[in-house]
């Protein structure tokens, strides 16, 4: 897990909390009230990339004036600091979110995400990693085969809305008829490439 905790009040705005996600190059951010530098005196709520979409772009609320406490998660979905990595991944996939706060007595202390898991396995040629039959399989049998796209001309609030109703992370740009894919737009790319310079979506 990162140790190191991102936390804003709860009376930032939503245009603050992006630009601290962009700069910090995290995909969430603790709500509550900062301590000593990485760390939590309280946390109320927890805002992520997949909330800053869904309820923010998705709906065009104003980024400038809108209080992150109103968009933010409360709860926080929290797992104890002594479950495994294989628990933390079943509540995810329960809960369909891709952060968890850690707690250690009662504390939260960190911040688990699906990028830590796959930092956690990626350089690994031995070890946790070889013991995962599913880590090895081909990823033509674990993939998604019906791909949600989006054409390159819509716009970034299409896309919001196109994600947040299918619950999905990311869309395959298009060009057309006559042309193959162009690239991919994700949550991150909304709220690090957009909501940061207050652009209209």
């Amino acid at each position: 897990m990162c140790r190191y905790l991102e936390v804003v009040e709860k009376t930032a705005t939503v245009l603050a909390v992006a630009e601290r996600m962009r700069q910090c190059k995290v995909g969430s951010i603790l709500v509550g009230t900062p301590g000593e530098p990485g760390r939590a005196k309280s946390v109320e709520g927890i805002v992520t990339e997949t909330d800053l979409v869904r309820r923010v772009v998705a709906r065009e609320m104003p980024v400038d004036k809108l209080a992150v406490d109103r968009v933010m998660t409360v709860p926080p979905l929290t797992i104890e600091a002594e479950r495994s990595m294989l628990d933390a991944n079943q509540l995810m996939e329960q809960h369909r979110v891709r952060h968890l706060c850690v707690t250690e007595n009662g504390q939260i202390t960190g911040v688990f995400s699906v990028r830590d898991m796959v930092r956690y396995f990626l350089p690994q040629d031995s070890g946790p990693r070889s013991e995962l039959d599913d880590v090895h399989r081909p990823l033509g049998v674990l993939m998604r085969r019906y791909i949600e796209t989006i054409d390159e001309r819509e716009t970034m609030l299409e896309a919001a809305r196109r994600m947040a109703d299918r619950h999905i992370g990311a869309l395959l740009v298009t060009g057309g008829s006559d042309k193959g894919p162009l690239g991919i737009v994700t949550e991150s790319n909304l709220v690090r490439d957009v909501l940061p310079y207050n652009l209209g979506p």
